[in-house]
């Protein structure tokens, strides 16, 4: 779906989520500012200006999605977390809010299924503190060479570091496809994983945090555990 043509929505909590608009409600907004939230195929709205946004409202969107991560999808409904578009000419904008709404359309044979989503700010983080205006960035992108090195009882992390990043988000899964969870947060380019079990392959990913915008998270790596 990384096409390269389409605003993508991403989400910090489930990264195997990713989204590919295909037609967009934009949201209201207050207090000024210009906004964008629309594809490349809704020229109606498109505009050049800065997507400086203070307080959106609710956004409905048909979106493309992988079937692969549809559990993930339903089960991340209003699930309060970093929510990132980036659109197809690298512009990106984050806030906090969630998935309100998640209605599959109907199937059809040798088309990459759509759903009708929405999405509500939430203006306030996860633990509860209301959050200033919504982000702004540009081409924020996943940290490159992510390797795992498997020890006893633990797994090694690593990944070449993004300039200005503040923070890499790690999640693990047992499925290549789905299932992640975050299980750290950190300024460093590399994380020991001590909480694996012996002979369960793990599938790992990172995403990075800069000026308030989570990127895509990166393909998966994946090692089995050894436990003496």
């Amino acid at each position: 779906m990384k096409d390269g043509h389409a605003t993508l929505i991403s989400f910090g909590d489930f990264p195997s989520v990713l989204f590919e608009e295909k037609t967009v409600t934009p949201p209201s907004i207050e207090g000024g500012g210009a906004i964008d939230t629309t594809t490349m195929r809704n020229t109606t709205y498109r505009q050049n200006d800065p997507k400086s946004l203070k307080t959106l409202g609710n956004m409905t969107s048909t979106v493309a999605y992988d079937p692969k991560a549809l559990t993930d999808a339903e089960s991340m409904i209003q699930v309060n977390q970093l929510v990132t578009v980036t659109f197809p000419d690298g512009q990106q904008v984050a806030f906090w809010g969630w998935l309100d709404s998640f209605t599959p359309g109907e199937n059809t044979e040798g088309e990459q299924p759509t759903a009708e989503i929405t999405v509500i700010p939430s203006n306030h983080d996860t633990n509860d503190d209301e959050v200033g205006p919504a982000h702004t960035a540009t081409s924020i992108t996943a940290p490159a060479n992510l390797a795992t090195v498997g020890g006893d009882g633990t797994v090694d992390v690593s990944y070449d570091g993004v300039v200005g990043a503040t923070s890499y988000y790690i999640y693990r899964s047992e499925s290549e496809f789905t299932g992640y969870s975050r299980i750290a947060v950190t300024n460093s380019t590399s994380f020991v994983d001590n909480t694996v079990t012996h002979g369960t392959t793990y599938y790992y990913k990172v995403a990075t945090l800069k000026d308030g915008v989570l990127s895509i998270a990166s393909d998966a790596d994946s090692i089995t555990a050894t436990v003496s």
